[in-house]
C-alpha cells in the first residue's frame, strides 16, 4: 500500500452518473495507481444531500490514513 493507508481502499463519489468519472484524466491515473500498490477503488454517486450541497460534477475522494498532513 501506499505510504499512510490504514486499508486498501479508496472511495470516489460524484455528484452526476458514475460513468462520469471516465472524464477526468486524474481518474485512470488514480485507477492505475491503486492497481499498481493492491488498492481498490469503490466508485459511486453522491448522496443528493451532497450533491445539492456541492455541485454538479463535484468529486470526492475518501481514504482511511494515518493522520499525515496532505498538501493538496
Amino acid at each position: 500500500m501506499k505510504k499512510g493507508l490504514l486499508t486498501p481502499y479508496v472511495m470516489v463519489s460524484i455528484a452526476g452518473l458514475v460513468e462520469e468519472l471516465d472524464n477526468f484524466s486524474g481518474y485512470s491515473q488514480l485507477q492505475d495507481i491503486c492497481k499498481e500498490h493492491g488498492v481498490e477503488i469503490h466508485s459511486s454517486m453522491m448522496s443528493m444531500t451532497g450533491a445539492i450541497n456541492m455541485g454538479k460534477g463535484t468529486v470526492t475522494v475518501g481514504f482511511a490514513s494515518q493522520g499525515e498532513e496532505l498538501a493538496f
